[in-house]
């Protein structure tokens, strides 16, 4: 039986979700490029991951507040998060999750 790989990208479909029983309601994705992101952890920074799962290790882009959408890198989490010294900390170990935990963190 002759098995072929398609490969299905955002600009050939409509939508794409998966029911999450932790965070009750369907994850929907938001398109991009050549894959699609998932709300991961919302807050003043919110991560976005290529995974379909809360709270996810597998985060790959941040916005802060209503601004873009941007890779996530070192660079792009200490501008976002200039002053708050605990959250840079965790960046510099390379904690980019715990550093997003730590900015969004009431203060």
């Amino acid at each position: 039986m002759n098995k072929k790989k398609v490969e299905i990208t955002p600009s050939q479909t409509k939508e794409i979700s998966r029911e999450s029983y932790v965070a009750k309601k369907p994850l929907v994705g938001i398109p991009a490029d050549s894959c699609w992101l998932f709300l991961s952890i919302q807050g003043k920074i919110t991560a976005y991951a290529y995974v379909a799962e809360v709270n996810s290790e597998y985060l790959i882009a941040v916005k802060k507040y209503d601004g873009p959408i941007v890779k996530i890198t070192e660079a792009s989490l200490k501008e976002m998060m200039q002053g708050d010294e605990k959250a840079l900390k965790q960046i510099e170990k390379k904690r980019f999750k715990k550093a997003i935990e730590e900015y969004n963190r009431p203060k």
